[in-house]
């Protein structure tokens, strides 16, 4: 049987003590090292959460930053499609307006053009047919004026020269003095013996100042002489009437006036 002394306690209780100090020894050095790769890994982890936060980051905002980018690019060009459909539309209203416009002031010309064209065609035609009234009107007033001369230059034939200017001024204002009418017979009546009494005569010209006044000339001729009668009519009111009669031999002056 063995016998525990005090000495014998103290021997196991310390070499006990040694054992678990040396255990205790190894588990703080396992735990150390233990403590030692968590920190290892805890920084591993970290390094590579870190990594992934700013791939994942980096690849956020590059995703952001390319679609905002796009999505900006975008809204600009919709924009500028829009601001160049307005300005289309605009474009196109105003060119329509202007159209419009231009269209509205041009049938307003061209009715003002036609009924110019109507006022002038009417204002022609009144014109042309008054001038073919006075044409025919003066045309049968000349042709009463031709017949009265006619008449005047065969009463002379036939040597009755009173009664040639009678009739010739018959509604005349020279014919209503008698003073006037005596002296163109007398005068005439001493031509007409001087150059020989009237046996042809002939109408030379008729010139026309206006549409009233007129001037003939007609010539007469005898067995020696021509005679040259400038006679001055009007229209008026009694129709043609005899302003003024001048005989002379002055018929030189025809023959220069054909070379002018």
């Amino acid at each position: 049987m063995e016998v525990y002394t005090s000495k014998n306690i103290d021997i196991e209780i310390t070499s006990a003590v040694e054992i678990h100090k040396k255990e205790l020894d190894k588990l703080t050095y396992v735990v150390s090292q233990n403590r030692l790769l968590l920190g290892q890994l805890s920084s591993e982890l970290k390094i590579r959460r870190t990594n992934v936060s700013n791939t994942e980051a980096g690849g956020y905002k590059a995703f952001e930053l390319q679609d905002l980018s796009a999505l900006k690019a975008q809204i600009l060009q919709e924009r500028r499609r829009k601001h160049v459909i307005a300005h289309m539309s605009d474009s196109t209203t105003d060119s329509r307006n202007s159209t419009c416009r231009e269209n509205l002031v041009l049938q307003r010309l061209i009715r003002q053009e036609k009924i110019k064209a109507q006022q002038m065609a009417a204002s022609e035609k009144t014109k042309r047919n008054q001038l073919t009234h006075n044409q025919k009107f003066y045309a049968a007033e000349k042709e009463q004026l031709h017949r009265k001369l006619g008449t005047f230059f065969e009463k002379l034939e036939k040597e009755q020269t009173s009664e040639a200017f009678a009739h010739l001024l018959d509604n005349s204002t020279i014919g209503r003095k008698k003073n006037n009418v005596a002296d163109l017979v007398k005068e005439t009546e001493e031509t007409l013996k001087k150059f020989g009494r009237v046996k042809e005569y002939e109408k030379i010209k008729m010139d026309k100042i206006g549409s009233r006044i007129v001037r003939l000339i007609y010539f007469s001729y005898s067995d020696d002489f021509p005679l040259k009668w400038e006679i001055y009519c009007y229209s008026g009111k009694t129709g043609w009437q005899v302003l003024d009669l001048n005989v002379n031999t002055n018929f030189y002056d025809l023959f220069d006036r054909l070379n002018q």
